[in-house]
């Protein structure tokens, strides 16, 4: 059953004044497990929200659902290739964070009201107009202080 758009809009805009046990009570409602451990309330209302406008609009269609699985399957895929190479490449670790995102991945990080920017590119990462070895690297630049590089972005 579709939902008019005002009633829509209405229960987009309660979900502010919920409490986060009420909250995590809709997302058991709507995904059948409870939410998972530390998530940040924005998210909880954005993914309520997003249900919400789902009901009203019809969610995603059946084309752009069958290019987002098969994208999940190709990164899947990728992966576990590049971990058989890297068990039979033991001695050689080099860019091991590299493994984790493929060449065109974006990786987005905020820090201390700062967006910064890394491509994942063949041989590294680029940041600010230059190519570098290692994420580390970059995180150490952006905080000042010795971050896994992986840790920081998030991989």
């Amino acid at each position: 059953m579709k939902l008019a758009p005002d009633g829509m809009r209405q229960q987009i805009g309660n979900l502010a004044n919920l409490s986060r046990v009420k909250l995590a009570e809709r997302w058991l409602a709507l995904y059948g497990c409870p939410p998972p451990k530390g998530i940040k309330r924005h998210l909880l209302e954005r993914a309520l929200a997003w249900h919400i406008q789902a009901k009203a609009f019809g969610g995603i269609d059946r084309r752009t659902l069958r290019i987002l699985r098969e994208a999940a399957s190709a990164s899947f895929s990728y992966e576990r290739d590049r971990r058989r190479q890297s068990d039979s490449d033991k001695g050689h670790r080099k860019f091991a964070s590299a493994k984790r995102a493929i060449a065109g991945t974006r990786l987005i990080r905020d820090w201390h009201g700062s967006t910064h920017v890394v491509d994942v590119v063949e041989g590294g990462f680029a940041w600010r107009g230059q190519v570098y070895p290692s994420l580390s690297v970059i995180a150490r630049a952006i905080t000042g202080a010795r971050w896994s590089g992986p840790r920081f972005f998030g991989l």
